[in-house]
């Protein structure tokens, strides 16, 4: 018989903080398992939620808009369009239509910025669906001008938030003996959400969530010795150690070991164990087919101005283990979180970028987001539902 292995954790990288005071709540949160409504997945493009700035990633020198008059194409702008660029742009485009397989006739006008113009609205329109993929006219860090195209992720306005307690309870509770097999399948699914998905637990140090659950600790024992604040606390210190709990049962390698062996003993009898068939099914098809891979992989760059970036919520913050899903101390983190995301003007998420400079291209899509975040939805429902 094999014995329990523990393995150590990474940890996370330490994420930007701000302490807010509440507000109104403008994300989704899970809650009625049967009509709990599904983030938008697939490669559609994400809504905007920002911005008025331009945006920038650490390999782009320059950024411009093929509009002529615009950012240096016109005849008075500062930026002058050279023969070597024109041919840089000409074999961009024609490495894109490849890519993309579209096909149409280059315009050859003898002026240059107008040609690029004609040329970008013709991949548009080959496209088909350009609101999927957003385009750009870059010169990159090799000072070559190229292609670029830019597909997001769909996250929704969702907060992925899975609560631990309710699995402790499942774990501890006597009335859950007849669903062992079902229980320890979501426990083997949220193993693999924190050990190769890579959602933070909230008692990691440097964690979003450990700084959240840090200030409301503050908060009580600051606060007045009122009975409710000594509840809040007492109810802090449990959820705390349940997560300290939960944190090493996540670390166990046979979680994922014996998650095959876990899901053929489950015998639906109800609801819960369907669901919970279900998850582990997703879970396994993830861990078989993208082992290496994670949630962030894809994570959107900004800029590397604490300015700018300070108008971003991030993924981690968004995406992550919490202590519970009901009573005051979620209510005040919920309030807490919300706040700050109203204030923020872009939303984070998953993007695939590539540059048509004659570079290798990657053959990189959403399939393992798509899973992944399913993944995440059906976890986060259950645990708030039972």
């Amino acid at each position: 018989m094999e014995h329990e292995k523990e393995i150590s954790s990474s940890g996370n990288d330490t994420l930007k903080r701000k302490a807010k005071s509440p507000s109104s709540a403008n994300r989704t949160v899970y809650s009625g398992y049967q009509k709990a409504q599904r983030c938008s997945r697939g490669s559609h493009t994400a809504k905007t939620i920002n911005s008025c700035g331009n945006p920038a990633f650490n390999f782009i020198k320059q950024t411009f808009l093929p509009k002529i008059g615009l950012n240096g194409l016109g005849k008075n702008g500062k930026f002058k369009i050279t023969m070597e660029m024109n041919k840089e742009f000409k074999q961009s485009l024609s490495l894109f239509m490849e890519h993309y397989n579209v096909h149409f006739t280059h315009s050859k006008t003898g002026n240059i910025a107008f040609d690029w113009l004609v040329d970008f609205e013709k991949i548009k329109d080959s496209l088909g669906h350009s609101d999927d993929i957003k385009l750009n006219i870059i010169k990159t860090e090799l000072g070559k001008v190229a292609l670029e195209s830019k597909v997001q992720y769909d996250t929704g306005t969702c907060l992925y938030y899975i609560p631990v307690v309710p699995l402790f309870r499942f774990l501890k509770d006597k009335r859950f003996l007849s669903s062992r097999p079902a229980v320890l399948v979501l426990l083997s699914a949220c193993s693999y959400l924190f050990r190769f998905a890579g959602v933070p637990m909230y008692t990691a140090p440097g964690s979003y969530m450990s700084y959240e659950y840090d200030i409301l600790t503050n908060w009580c024992e600051e606060s007045d010795e009122s009975e409710s604040y000594r509840s809040d606390l007492r109810e802090l210190k449990a959820i705390l150690s349940i997560g300290e709990w939960m944190n090493q049962k996540f670390h166990n390698e046979k979680n994922l070991h014996f998650l095959k062996d876990r899901i053929t003993k489950i015998k639906p009898v109800d609801e819960f164990d369907r669901y919970c068939l279900s998850v582990g099914q997703q879970t396994l098809w993830l861990y078989e087919h993208y082992p290496n891979e994670h949630i962030f992989r894809y994570a959107q760059d900004f800029p590397e101005n604490p300015h700018d970036a300070d108008d971003v919520s991030l993924m981690g913050q968004y995406i992550s283990f919490i202590g519970t899903a009901d009573g005051g101390i979620y209510d005040m983190l919920l309030d807490m979180v919300n706040n700050e995301f109203a204030e923020n003007r872009t939303l984070q998420q998953p993007e695939i970028v590539k540059i048509f400079d004659g570079r290798s291209l990657s053959n990189r899509d959403f399939t393992y987001e798509n899973a992944a975040f399913k993944l995440l939805e059906d976890v986060c429902v259950i645990l708030n539902n039972y």
